[in-house]
This record gives C-alpha cells, sequence and structure tokens, in this order.
C-alpha cells in the first residue's frame, strides 16, 4: 500500500462511531415525544409548590389584675425634749445644773435576832461512876457526846461522836449525862428553843 492510499484510509469515518451517536440521537427524540405526550415520569416526586399549613398557638389566658399594694411611709414619733434647768443669764446660755432626784431613804435597821447558847448547870454536870469492869482492867479515855436539849433544858438524846476505846466506858458516859446533866436552855430573842451540842466526858483512874 502505498503512502497515499494509507493517508485516505486514516480519514474515513469509523463506523462504530456512527452507530452510537445515532442511537443517542434516536434517543433524545424519544425522550422529548415521551414527555411532550406526558407519558414521561416525573423527576421529582413531591411537589415543590405544596402548601403547608402554619399553626398559629393560641395566646395564653390572661392573668386577672392584681392591684398593687399602697405603701404607706411610716410615722416617726415625736421625742419631747427633755426639760433641763437652764441658767437664764444674758452672759450663759449653756445647761449649768442637772437636778437628780433625791435618793429614797433605805430600810438598813433591821435587828437581828438575838442568841443565847444552852449552858450548863455545873451542879449537874457531875463525873459518871466508874465501870468496875473498866476498874479491873485498868481503861481509860475521853469520850464525846453529841447531846439534844429541850427547850426546857434537859437532855433528851446522846450519842458518841467519838469513842473512848472501850464501849463499858462509851455506855456509861451515855447513861450518865442523860439522867443527871441539865443545861440552861437555848433562847432566840429571850424565848427558849431546843438545840443540840457537844459535851466531853473523861475518865481517868486516879490513885494507882
Amino acid at each position: 500500500m502505498s503512502t497515499t492510499q494509507a493517508t485516505r484510509s486514516s480519514h474515513k469515518p469509523n463506523v462504530l462511531t456512527l452507530a452510537i451517536v445515532g442511537a443517542l440521537h434516536i434517543a433524545v427524540i424519544y425522550a422529548l415525544y415521551l414527555g411532550l405526550s406526558g407519558q414521561l415520569p416525573p423527576l421529582i416526586s413531591h411537589d415543590p409548590f405544596k402548601v403547608v399549613d402554619v399553626v398559629t398557638p393560641k395566646p395564653p389566658p390572661q392573668q386577672p389584675h392584681v392591684p398593687q399594694p399602697k405603701l404607706v411611709n411610716p410615722t416617726v414619733p415625736t421625742i419631747p425634749k427633755p426639760d433641763f434647768p437652764i441658767d437664764r443669764d444674758q452672759g450663759n446660755k449653756g445647761i449649768t445644773e442637772i437636778v437628780a432626784p433625791p435618793l429614797l431613804p433605805t430600810t438598813t435597821d433591821v435587828t437581828p435576832p438575838v442568841v443565847v447558847a444552852a449552858r450548863g448547870i455545873a451542879g449537874t454536870h457531875s463525873t459518871p461512876d466508874y465501870p468496875l469492869i473498866a476498874v479491873r482492867l485498868n481503861q481509860t479515855g475521853n469520850v464525846l457526846l453529841k447531846l439534844t436539849i429541850d427547850e426546857h433544858g434537859t437532855v433528851t438524846a446522846a450519842s458518841v461522836e467519838k469513842s473512848s476505846g472501850y464501849d463499858s466506858l462509851d455506855n456509861a458516859a451515855v447513861a450518865w449525862v442523860i439522867a443527871h446533866w441539865r443545861y440552861e436552855p437555848a433562847t432566840k430573842d429571850g424565848k427558849p428553843f431546843a438545840t443540840a451540842t457537844d459535851a466531853l466526858v473523861t475518865f481517868r483512874l486516879t490513885g494507882r
């Protein structure tokens, strides 16, 4: 094949390309025909011009009108000025003296009651008889007693506050004092009353 023949064969149109172009033209023409006749399905499935109902919200119910309370200004009480004695001289217009009210007299003349303690009658305060058992055993000691004295000066009771260490001496002291000792009763403003007092009884062996 010569050069001239090869050039001509390259410029011949391709049969496949021409067939594709022709098929495309036929398809476009058919689509236009169907669209004009109303048989072509819509490209958009929804209606862009559809009207949407707009619901307007109901206004809230009106609240009843409540009148505002009236504010009342508080009343400030008027404090009267103190009435002080003032010097009326022309050269001195200030306060010269404040007079205090006189003090009420206080009653301090309350007389305390006069109390006189019970006093023993010396003639009755004799020494108890020494118990024989205590003499044999050579027992000695002091017994401190708590006495109850009535308004007549009589010893109505006696109890041992501090023992001598021996029951025989303690019992002898209690029995002797109740039976023999007497007192002048205690008085308050001259009137006798019952009271209590201490008494010491001593047991001592002599002549040994």
